[in-house]
Formats: C-alpha cells, sequence, structure tokens
C-alpha cells in the first residue's frame, strides 16, 4: 500500500476525532427501521444499478486480462456478494451497539462547514445517546466484505490488501457522506436548469 494513502487515511481520522464535537438529538433506530434501511441499501433498483455503474467502471479499468462482457456478471455478482457482507453486518452488528449509520443533514450554513462535516463525520455514527462516535459496525462491515472479496477471488487476506480496501471505503464513504449532504442542493440545481430548459423551448412558462 503506498504511504501517501496511509498518510491520507491517518490524517482524516485524526482530523475527525479532534474536529467531532457536535451531538445530535436523533429519532430512535429500532429494528424494523434497521430492516427497512438495510432493504433499501442492499436490494433497491437505485442501489443496485449504481452498483452496477461502479462495477462496470472497475471492469473498464480492472488491470486482469479478460474484461469482456462475458464476465462481467461474474464481476457484478462478487460486489453484489460483498455487499450484502458489508450490510448485513451493519444491520446485526450495528443493532447490537445501538448504532445509527444513517447519512443526515448538518444543518450548518457555508459550502466549506457543510463539506467539513460531511467529511469528518463520513465513519461516524450516533451511539444510543446521540454522541457521535466511530462506527465500528462499518469498520467491522468493511472487513466482511474485503472477507468475502477475497473467498471468491482466492486470493490470500494480507495486511497490505486488508489496509487497502479501508482505504477504498474511506475515500467511499466520503464520497457518499458529501453526495448526501448536498443532494438537496444538486437537486435543486438540477430542476431549476430543467426549468429554464422547458421554457427556452416554450414547454412552460
Amino acid at each position: 500500500m503506498p504511504s501517501s494513502r496511509l498518510t491520507l487515511i491517518v490524517f482524516f481520522f485524526t482530523f475527525a476525532c479532534v474536529y467531532l464535537r457536535a451531538q445530535t438529538s436523533v429519532p430512535e433506530f429500532n429494528w424494523d427501521q434497521r430492516w427497512q434501511y438495510y432493504k433499501y441499501r442492499t436490494y433497491s433498483p437505485e442501489r443496485m444499478m449504481m452498483l452496477a455503474l461502479d462495477t462496470s467502471f472497475d471492469h473498464a479499468m480492472s488491470s486482469d486480462q479478460d474484461r469482456s462482457l462475458r464476465s462481467f456478471p461474474e464481476h457484478y455478482g462478487a460486489a453484489f456478494a460483498r455487499r450484502i457482507a458489508r450490510t448485513s453486518v451493519e444491520f446485526g452488528l450495528g443493532g447490537l451497539l445501538k448504532e445509527d449509520i444513517r447519512r443526515r443533514p448538518s444543518n450548518k450554513q457555508g459550502f466549506a462547514n457543510r463539506a467539513v462535516w460531511a467529511l469528518t463525520h463520513s465513519w461516524m455514527a450516533t451511539g444510543p445517546n446521540g454522541n457521535w462516535r466511530p462506527a465500528y459496525s462499518r469498520y467491522a462491515a468493511t472487513l466482511a466484505g474485503f472477507a468475502v472479496g477475497a473467498s471468491i477471488r482466492e486470493q490470500p487476506i494480507t495486511t497490505g490488501r486488508v489496509a487497502s480496501a479501508y482505504a477504498t471505503s474511506l475515500l467511499f464513504n466520503m464520497q457518499d457522506s458529501v453526495l448526501s449532504e448536498f443532494q438537496p442542493d444538486i437537486q435543486r440545481i438540477g430542476f431549476g436548469m430543467a426549468r429554464r430548459c422547458f421554457r427556452a423551448v416554450g414547454l412552460k412558462r
């Protein structure tokens, strides 16, 4: 694993631990809500589509010799198996630890404040008392997904591979957290552009 990537991980984790002081009151995350959240993140059509897009990108950029369309279902199946392992561990362990890993808006003002909040909370969860803390179920879920992927690919589990899996997961969670924070703004900008286009062609006054 490149030392620069490890340095980046240590920096963001340390920064998050120092920066996070906020506490928030959140609604109870009971088992029924966890089950619905688990089903959405694992099997919903939009999540399945996003997984297909991610797999297509990884498939195209893979260094493996076989990057034909015939091998894509195998790659997609492996990615789906890893997702099931991750979300199942988050569901079970998160429930036992009473963690709430759902993304929630920062309610802060200013792009920089919101971006920093999203980045530093990407690997955080709230406990039963509403305090922010490391999302232990997410850490365990990353290891579970990696173990399933290594088993499918028949690859040895080494320290370097585990570190690389956590680095990739860190970057993915940061991306997901930022997108969740700014999703309402992105939708509002998109709808505004669509309305202007409709007006331009005379379809809407």
